[in-house]
Order: structure tokens, then sequence, then C-alpha cells
């Protein structure tokens, strides 16, 4: 998959070390709550992409765009689609 979640990297630069202080964080900025499942694929997997309510419930709680920690990983397919 070419997309990569690097939200947990972000976080942890501004102090947030697990989950569950990702939780609580949501929830105080945007008085929101996220599933725990959401949460968990959010912090650990980094091909997890969010929907786009979650998306836009992380943006405002922690002042990103998506660009800031969904990033594109470019492959080696040529032009027209097909790996040499």
């Amino acid at each position: 998959m070419p997309l990569m979640n690097q939200l947990r990297t972000i976080l942890e630069a501004r102090g947030i070390q697990n989950s569950n202080q990702l939780k609580v964080a949501v929830q105080r900025a945007t008085g929101k709550l996220l599933g725990q499942q959401t949460v968990l694929s959010a912090w650990n997997d980094p091909l997890w992409f969010p929907d786009g309510k979650t998306a836009a419930i992380l943006c405002k709680a922690f002042q990103l765009q998506l660009s800031d920690f969904l990033i594109y990983l470019c492959d080696d397919d040529n032009e027209d689609g097909q790996q040499n």
C-alpha cells in the first residue's frame, strides 16, 4: 500500500506516549470519543488511514492536515502503471 500513517511519530514528538494518551487528548481537544480499536490502529498500524470523520477529528484535535501524518510512498512503477 502506498500510504503510510506517521501519526504516532508526530504525537510522540508532542509528548503523547501511548494510545490511551491519544484517546484522552482527542476527547479533551474536541469533546469527541474515538473507539478503542480506532485509537489502537491509529497508534500502532503504519498502514492504517482514517475515514473522513476520524480524519477531521484528528486534524482538529492536533491542528494537523492529513498531509502532515499520511504520506504517499513512491513505488518503482513506470508511467503506464506497469512494474519493471
